[in-house]
């Protein structure tokens, strides 16, 4: 088993930048990625770049009419490596559906920033797959 990190800097960084997030801002989630970020996902593909890492977390937030992100778990695996699990619940533009997305994000972190991110809906497959890096750089 992995040791946590005793610090919670991740885990409170990762928290306030979701909380503005669901405020509609997006400037604190940019200042946790390195310019040359890349996100892959399951669902709109992959993104390159902040600029590009911006324009999705616009466009995911501008396609409902309410919209909140939960951070469930933030953990610093070590090596550089961050696992979170997310809860988004949200009513899609136009619609009165309620919908709810459980998913988990895999951060490589260099000098503090994450250079790359990969969600995956399998919460237990993306926290084998951050163990396995985290065992390796750590």
């Amino acid at each position: 088993m992995l040791e946590e990190s005793a610090t919670p800097d991740l885990e409170v960084l990762v928290r306030q930048a979701y909380d503005s997030f669901n405020r509609g801002g997006v400037e604190p989630l940019l200042g946790l990625v390195a310019p040359n970020i890349v996100l892959d996902t399951d669902g709109p593909g992959r993104f390159e770049g902040k600029d590009s890492f911006r324009c999705c977390l616009m466009d995911w937030q501008e396609a409902f009419d309410e919209f909140a992100v939960e951070v469930e778990e933030a953990v610093d695996l070590g090596g550089g490596v961050a696992f979170v699990v997310l809860e988004q619940t949200g009513r899609p533009k136009g619609t009165s559906v309620q919908v709810r997305l459980r998913y988990a994000n895999v951060g490589i972190m260099v000098d503090g920033e994450a250079t790359h991110f990969t969600q995956s809906p399998d919460i237990d497959e993306a926290r084998a797959a951050a163990e396995r890096p985290a065992q390796a750089r750590g």
